[in-house]
């Protein structure tokens, strides 16, 4: 799945939120306080009020932990970031 978003001044918790809602993240109910880890590797440049598409790559729920690995490219289709990964406590 691949969703845009631009991306103004806003913290992570309220990105994680959207992407929840947006289908990206599956799986937390938009709750960022179910998330607990969010990383990756940082591969271009995101400049503020641009595009990025956010493309979820694979679930999977280890030892009780729900891992998305996704990863993020910038208006020009280059890769922003990846091998990225969202780990937390899965939704109900």
């Amino acid at each position: 799945m691949r969703v845009c978003l631009r991306l103004p001044k806003r913290r992570c918790g309220e990105l994680v939120a959207e992407l929840d809602y947006n289908g990206t993240i599956r799986g937390f109910d938009g709750d960022p306080t179910r998330i607990t880890r969010l990383c990756g590797q940082l591969r271009g440049m995101v400049f503020m009020d641009s595009v990025v598409a956010v493309e979820g790559l694979a679930e999977e729920v280890v030892d009780g932990e729900k891992r998305v690995l996704f990863r993020t490219l910038n208006e020009q289709g280059q890769p922003a970031v990846s091998n990225g990964i969202v780990c937390g406590r899965p939704g109900i």
